[in-house]
Formats: C-alpha cells, structure tokens, sequence
C-alpha cells in the first residue's frame, strides 16, 4: 500500500510539474521539523508558516510521537505544500512519525483552498477530537465537532499512506471530514489505513454520550434528533466528492449511520477499498442507524460510485449491513459484498426512496445499480441480501446473491423489494435461506409487492414490478420445497442449480464449475468479449460474467426463441409456436414455446422469436 501511495504521489508531482501546474518560479525549499536554525522548524505549523507553495516539509522519523502546539489543528493556510514523514535528507519515510493530538483537537485542517498539489504523506495520527462544547450543531453553521483527525473545505488536498486511528468526533466524521465544495478538484484520499486497531477506532457521535445522559429521560426527551448528522464513523463527505482509493477503512464506529463511509449530497468515488467491521449503532431508536459499512444520503445527481470494494463483517442497528442507501443514487460495481449483518432489512445492500406513507410518489428516484457483484453470507431479521424499499429502483447486471439468511418477519433470504423495484439480468439468485433452517422463497416483493409460490405468482399492493431476464432464480412451491419445474417469468431465465465451484466450506469460491448451466447463458446480446476462450460467443449468468474471470466453456445454450434446441431459430421453431399457440399452464405441450416463462404462449413469445428470427449460435 505504501509503495502504490508513495508512486501516486510523485505521479502527481511529475504532471504538476510538466503541465505547469505549479505557477511559482521559487525554486522548491526543503524545510525540516523539529529543529533550528532554518530550514529546520520547531514544529509543522511554524514550518508551514514560513513555507511557499511548492516547498516539501518533512517531519523526522521518530518512535516517540509529536505532540504539543504546532502538532496539532495544524492548518496548511492555503499553501501548497507537502508535508511527508521521512529522513534528514528529505527521503520520505511513510508511518514512521506519529501526531500525537492529544484529544486537544485536530491533526491537519485544509480551508483555504488548498488545491491537489498539497500533500500530507505517510503520518500515524492518534487521539484527534473535533469537539462542539454547543453540540448538536448543523455544519454548515458550525463545523468544529466534526473531523476528528482532519478538516477540509473549500480545499481539495491529497492525503496518502496516513494511519489514522484512536480519533473522535462529537458530531460527524470520527477521522475525517470532507466539508462542502471541497476543492475545485476534490479532494482525494490515497493507500490510508482509517480505524484498523479494533482496540483504537475512530468513532463519530461521541457528543451524543458527552452531552446526554441516557439515563435522563428528559435529556433525552429534549433531544432534536434532527439536529443531529452523526454520520462516518471513519469518513463523512457533505456537499464533496473526494477520491477514497485504495483505502483500507475498518473498526470505525458511528452513533448513527455510516460506520465506516457516510456520504450526504456526494458524488465520491469509493475505488479498490476494503471495509470490513464497521458498525452503526447508538442507544436511540429515533435516530438513523443504517449502513455499517457504507451509508449514502440524499446524493440526487450521478452519486457515488463504490468500485471493486471488498465490504466485510459490517454491521447495522436497522438497515444495510454492508452498504444502505436513501434517496440518492449510486453505483456499486465490481465488488463483495460478504458477511454483513444488521437488525432490520438486508444484511448486504438496502436502498430507500420515499417515506412508507407515500412509497410511489417518485418512482425514478433513486436508483441503484449493481453490477459484477456477489452478495454473500450477509444475515438481516427482515431480509438478508437484497432489500429496495418505498419508490426505490434497483437494477441488476450480472450478479450473483447466495447464501444469504433472514431470520424473521417476511423471510426473504435474497432479494426483496418492498414497495420499491427491482430488475436485471445476468443474476444468479440460489441457496438463500428464511427463518432458521426453513428454506422460503428466493425472491418476494413482500406484503406491498409479489410472492411466489412454484409456477404460480400472486401479485398485490401498490407494486408487482420485479423484472429479471437471462437469470437463474431458484423457485419453491406453496411448503416452502424447491420446485424445478418453475421458472421465474421473463425471457431466458431457468432455475437450475449454479454449480458453484464451492460453496459450502471454505475457502468458499461462487466462480461456476465448468458444467454450470449459468455459463453461456446470459443475454445473447451482451458483450462476452473479455471472458476467456472458449466462451460459447456469450456472457456467463452471475457476478464473473463479461469479466476476465469468467469460466471458459464451449457449452453452446439455445436461446429462448430456439423451441426445438438446434441452436438455430427458423421456421420449425414457427410451427411449435403456432402448434402451442394459446395454451396455458400444463396444457402448453412444448414449454419451449413460452420463450418468456408466463405459462402462456401469446404474442409476447412470437416477439421474441421476431427478436432471434434466423439465429444462428
């Protein structure tokens, strides 16, 4: 990690350079802390002090941490400086210094435009608090209780290959805080380790046990929660969109929601991130408790973007053990999403659009996409995998959602949608299980949407839609047995067992075995030219699928026009259509006819043979 931080650093110093980006004409000083006569400084903020943009500042590698005036509410006052743990001769030296904050306040602050050529590179940060003696407060009022290691607004400083731990904030961000319009570049965070000691985290909230006596029923009573934006145990973006790349965030707690990541009206890109073993939690049943790992809010443009993200072992009083997702949008692409627990509904991914009252007023908003992700192992009360919610949309492209459990209330163990949507394709949804040991139906729209009970589907509420394409659901009957003669309606789409390579003990591996009917089976339509070869000319139904790790087969798969399975869609597959047309149910005498899986062939079936018309495979 320090070595790709270290390289992404002088990556950016190199093009600033070539680019002309750094404007003064100075050359460059080396300046040194702790020490005297110049270039040596007492501490970081005199050496800042006495800095012009450009300049590299490097604190001495020491075992015995700095602390005291000047080492911390460190303010780089608008320069753009690097400021790097390292030698006497100027070679950096990452984690090798330790800013000891002495719970005195921050460590860095960045508010005052500071732009992408300032660099804070290689420091362990200890015991920062961001306190707010006038708690709770908004912070666009008053920012002081949130950022318990580092401050940043209207900046966009690049932080690399920082260990931050052991930090508190009253109210927002327990290590750091990304306040609005943080720089006209953004801010980027770069190869940091966030929380890691679960003896040391940072926490988020702290002003709620400060200031609050939860025994006092009316001090606690007299509490406007809606005053309160306890959110990112490790990270809280308002109004921002940093880069959080290559970041390991983890043993972070919030008194609220985001555990480990909270964004609010963000944009952030979340890239190659492990967050594993955050939590959400405080002793107030009025106050949001989503997200343990990831928590989005109220991001109505693009959203962010979390991309090839390991989220792990997370945890959430109410909803989104892993990730929990209201009224926004966001992209969750390329990621596993494993072994994460809440109380309420999903264990993996929950999305929430409008209130419960009034569940479809926006039916465009928000929208989540998830695509080549696993959802895995996670455990909720209500639902364990999957749950979009209250005008919600949630669309899938290859995914894979197994092994989840839901352990009371409307046991759906994989996807529900209540009140939302959900749809996609390419999605593996198999071996997810209900209450206790008693295995229920895979898929369900719960009381505000569809249930299924084998070939039948009983649709109610304010919302049926939940459409699926070139997937493999796992049906049940009425009992709660599998039912394999049942497919989920919707073009191409079987129910057959995955044949993951090994699911069962570890180490587990959800890639398909080489005679898995998932393999070539997907939307004929999609591109499969970065699965390896052979590959059938089609993508893979599941997580791998369209990728590199894709599993090779030359199995070719007739698609759901091709009723007598010659892998060629022509007149005979016509006359079968017309031999069936009309026929419902048991009565339809080749169930390839009924290409969409409705029990019915209609014209919906003679579209799609339109669709494959002279296909060839």
């Amino acid at each position: 990690m320090a070595k790709i931080a270290t390289f992404i650093k002088y990556l950016f110093l190199g093009f600033t350079v070539l680019t002309g980006g750094i404007v003064s004409t100075a050359e460059a000083a080396n300046l040194f802390v702790p020490g005297s006569p110049a270039p040596w400084y007492p501490d970081i903020q005199t050496a800042i002090n006495a800095s012009t943009d450009g300049d590299v500042i490097t604190v001495i590698s020491d075992p015995i941490p700095y602390s005291g005036a000047g080492f911390f509410n460190v303010d780089f006052n608008g320069k753009d400086v690097t400021v790097q743990a390292g030698d006497a001769a100027g070679n950096p030296a990452p984690r090798s210094v330790i800013i000891d904050c002495n719970n005195q306040g921050r460590a860095f602050i960045f508010q005052s435009g500071e732009t992408n050529r300032a660099f804070l590179d290689g420091f362990i940060i200890i015991n920062g608090y961001a306190q707010d003696t006038s708690w709770p407060q908004d912070p666009a009022v008053d920012a002081s209780g949130y950022g318990g290691a580092i401050y940043i607004k209207e900046s966009s400083p690049v932080i690399i290959d920082c260990l931050i731990t052991s930090c508190t904030a009253d109210a927002g961000g327990g290590a750091i805080f990304c306040d609005e319009n943080s720089g006209p570049e953004e801010s980027q965070i770069l190869g940091c380790d966030i929380g890691i000691n679960p003896g040391s985290y940072n926490f988020a909230g702290w002003g709620f046990y400060q200031y609050i006596d939860i025994n006092d029923v009316n001090d606690v009573n007299n509490l406007d929660v809606n005053d309160l934006h306890q959110l990112g145990g490790g990270i809280y973006c308002r109004n921002s969109s940093p880069v959080i790349s290559s970041c390991n965030i983890q043993w972070n707690t919030s008194a609220g929601s985001g555990g480990g990541i909270a964004c609010e009206v963000s944009n952030a890109n979340i890239w190659n991130c492990s967050i594993e073993e955050n939590d959400a939690y405080v002793e107030d049943d009025r106050i949001d408790q989503h997200g343990g790992g990831i928590y989005i809010k109220d991001c109505k443009d693009r959203g962010p973007e979390i991309f090839r993200c390991f989220t792990q072992a997370n945890a959430a009083r109410w909803s989104g053990g892993g990730i929990a997702v209201q009224d926004s949008n966001a992209l969750i692409e390329f990621c596993s999403i494993y072994d994460n627990h809440c109380w309420a509904s999903a264990g993996g991914i929950y999305s929430q659009g409008n209130p419960h009252s009034d569940p479809n007023t926006d039916p465009n908003n928000p929208n989540i996409r998830i695509q080549n992700t696993s959802i895995v192992f996670n455990w909720g009360y209500w639902s364990g995998g999957v749950s979009s919610n209250y005008g919600s949309s949630t669309t899938f492209s290859n995914a894979t959602i197994t092994r989840n459990v839901a352990s009371w209330s409307w046991l759906v163990g994989g996807l529900e949608a209540y009140g939302g949507w959900a749809d996609g394709n390419g999605v593996a949804i198999w071996d997810n299980i209900g209450e206790e040991q008693k295995i229920t139906a895979e898929v369900s729209a719960s009381a505000m949407g569809m249930e299924f009970g084998g070939p039948e589907m009983e649709v109610f509420g304010v919302n049926p839609s939940m459409k699926f394409s070139y997937s493999n659901i796992q049906m049940f009957d009425n009992e709660g047995f599998y039912d394999p003669t049942a497919v989920w309606p919707g073009e191409g789409n079987i129910n057959k067992d995955p044949l993951f390579v090994n699911p069962y003990r570890r180490p587990y591996d959800f890639h398909l075995q080489s005679t898995s009917p998932c393999i070539n089976a997907g939307d004929p339509f999609a591109d499969y030219s970065v699965e390896p070869a052979p590959n059938g000319a089609r993508i893979n139904i599941g997580a791998y699928g369209g990728t590199d790790e894709a599993t090779s087969s030359d199995i070719l798969r007739p698609v759901p026009a091709d009723a007598d399975t010659d892998l060629e869609v022509n007149l005979v597959d016509f006359a079968i259509l017309a031999n069936n047309w009309g026929l419902e149910g048991t009565d339809i005498k080749n169930k390839m006819a009924d290409a969409d899986n409705n029990n019915i062939v209609d014209a919906r079936d003679l579209a799609i043979l339109n669709k494959f018309w002279l296909w060839v495979q």
